[in-house]
């Protein structure tokens, strides 16, 4: 049905590939959002007496109470233990009181995760909690000298809040808000919360698609451990897991490559299966940057002439880095080059340089992992997932370039790749 389909994506750069491809394969009237998006538009409609702006400096321990699992047992129970009215209001409040009594965060962590927090984490998120607080009741009550700003990961919470204390989410004059079915991408990234408003919005069919990996679990605030402690956050049932064991996208050489990547952390019981070979993964070793830059400069003005056509992918560990790839391969003259800040990528031939984190989903001709030293990428689960994620975004050719020593999850990947 026209505008009751939602596949939910987790970045504005994945929306807008999959809004591109799903017309292509024929699919048509299905709404493409992140959740972000979908969020912030249904708690603006829903409670317009608060303000609409986000902050951008939200603390990182914060964000991670704010997306723990125990929110939702934590929420559950503050709305059954205070019996207030069904309305928007007292949803602000049950949230509220969720965020800054202690008691209450206290008695839940301790049951389902005793050591996410330590004691000091907890009263410092409380107490931040609690001043921003005071803030909004003095926002609300006219004095516009205090910052009118809500925390991120607040629609999600508010919205949770509203279904349990009021009811199902309107949308207007068309009542409850019923979709036939959800899609979601990604779903590793999402938080319980997140996910659980979603299917709350589900119409009586309870139609309902998780897709993601867990070995490219990357936002380690989300709280995904596993599917099933995850399926166990959301309270669901007649769960069918499908492991898909073909990748379509990489070629045997990337595909080893990226399964050396990650180590012990590979799920052993899932085959690696690819359709194709392809040109060996090449590492390059470098003196200084200068000199890096120079060498891909040279390779991408070359392979510009040959396959003009061609999308490319330069891969930095951070956004200073991608500033000085990008600064270098400009004055270098190399063509069609773009500097993705925002997920502003183009889709179209041409370089884009930016950073891992930014291209979750999409795929391109030839990826080149830059600055691939220990300092950026120690022998972590988190540099681990992230490097795979760069790994297997490359379709035809991967290329890796360090200056200095590269890291070691990297050196032993390369001679993994080399036994096989």
């Amino acid at each position: 049905d026209s505008g009751r389909t939602l596949f939910v994506v987790f970045s504005p750069a994945l929306r807008n590939y999959v809004g591109h491809v799903l017309p292509a394969l024929g699919v048509e009237r299905v709404q493409v959002r992140t959740f972000r998006e979908w969020a912030r538009e249904q708690s603006r409609r829903l409670f317009p007496e608060l303000p609409d702006r986000h902050r951008e400096d939200t603390p990182a321990l914060v964000r991670r109470l704010k997306l723990h699992p125990a929110l939702l047992v934590a929420l559950e129970r503050q709305v059954k233990r205070v019996a207030g009215p069904a309305t928007r209001s007292q949803a602000i409040d049950d949230l509220a009181s969720v965020l800054t009594q202690r008691p209450l965060l206290d008695e839940v962590l301790r049951e389902t995760a005793p050591d996410a927090f330590r004691e000091r984490e907890l009263e410092e998120v409380t107490d931040y909690c609690r001043r921003r607080n005071e803030e909004l009741a003095s926002w609300r009550g006219g004095d516009r000298e205090v910052p009118g700003e809500l925390d991120e990961e607040d629609d999600a919470l508010r919205l949770r809040a509203w279904q349990m204390r009021v009811g199902p989410i309107t949308a207007g004059l068309k009542g409850r808000l019923d979709y036939r079915h959800v899609a979601i991408d990604e779903v590793q990234d999402f938080s319980p919360t997140e996910v659980r408003v979603l299917i709350d919005c589900l119409d009586e069919r309870q139609s309902l698609t998780l897709a993601g990996d867990t070995q490219q679990h990357v936002m380690q605030d989300a709280g995904f451990t596993s599917w099933t402690e995850f399926f166990a956050h959301l309270k669901i049932e007649g769960i069918e897991v499908n492991t898909l064991q073909v990748s379509y996208r990489t070629s045997q050489e990337i595909g080893e490559f990226a399964a050396g990547l990650l180590g012990k952390l590979r799920e052993e019981e899932v085959p690696l299966i690819t359709t194709r070979s392809g040109p060996p993964v090449e590492f390059f070793q470098y003196t200084d940057h200068g000199a890096c830059i120079a060498a891909i400069a040279d390779a991408l003005t070359e392979l510009a002439g040959e396959e003009p056509l061609a999308s490319v992918a330069v891969l930095t560990p951070s956004p200073s880095s991608s500033d000085l790839y990008f600064s270098g391969l400009q004055k270098s003259e190399v063509p069609r080059l773009h500097l993705v800040r925002n997920q502003d990528f183009r889709f179209a031939p041409g370089v884009e340089v930016t950073e891992i984190e930014q291209v979750k989903g999409l795929e391109f001709d030839y990826v080149i992992l830059v600055g691939l030293s220990e300092a950026h990428f120690a022998d972590e689960p988190m540099a681990r997932r992230l490097l795979h994620v760069g790994a297997t975004r490359a379709v035809h050719q991967l290329w890796l370039t360090s200056t200095g020593t590269p890291a070691k999850i990297v050196r032993e990947a390369i001679l993994a790749t080399r036994s096989v």
